[in-house]
């Protein structure tokens, strides 16, 4: 059971005397831990995780888990912050050959022929479905 920042540092791994149970050290482990760097930390009696998606400015839900709670209520916070940022990522990140007839995103934006910042095309040859950083 997770009932405060201190429980929340060491689930983490974090030692306690090393590291303080700052919300500093839990937000770069998290970062550290996630695919896309997601923002996280602890205010008062809650755990918030946001996705992230670099070089773009699309944001994505805030998830807050209020203390106490189970570490997989956390956990389960994570892994959604982390897709929502890895699919901020694949719909904004296509390179300038993954869609050469246009396209548009999942918020109906058209994207014209042979421009970047389109969905990445999982089948593109030129960036192998992995899109480009911007």
């Amino acid at each position: 059971m997770i009932t405060n920042i201190k429980d929340l540092a060491e689930h983490l791994g974090l030692c306690f005397v090393k590291h303080g149970s700052t919300t500093e050290a839990i937000g770069r482990k998290v970062y550290e831990a996630t695919e896309c760097g997601c923002p996280a930390g602890v205010e008062d009696d809650y755990f918030w995780v946001t996705g992230h998606c670099e070089g773009s400015a699309r944001p994505c839900e805030v998830y807050t888990v209020s203390f106490p709670c189970e570490f997989k209520t956390i956990e389960a916070a994570i892994k959604q912050a982390d897709a929502d940022g890895n699919e901020v990522w694949d719909q904004t990140h296509g390179c300038s050959k993954c869609w050469p007839e246009g396209t548009t995103n999942k918020w109906g934006e058209s994207i014209p022929p042979n421009e970047l910042g389109g969905p990445i095309n999982p089948d593109c040859e030129t960036c192998g479905g992995n899109g480009v950083i911007f």
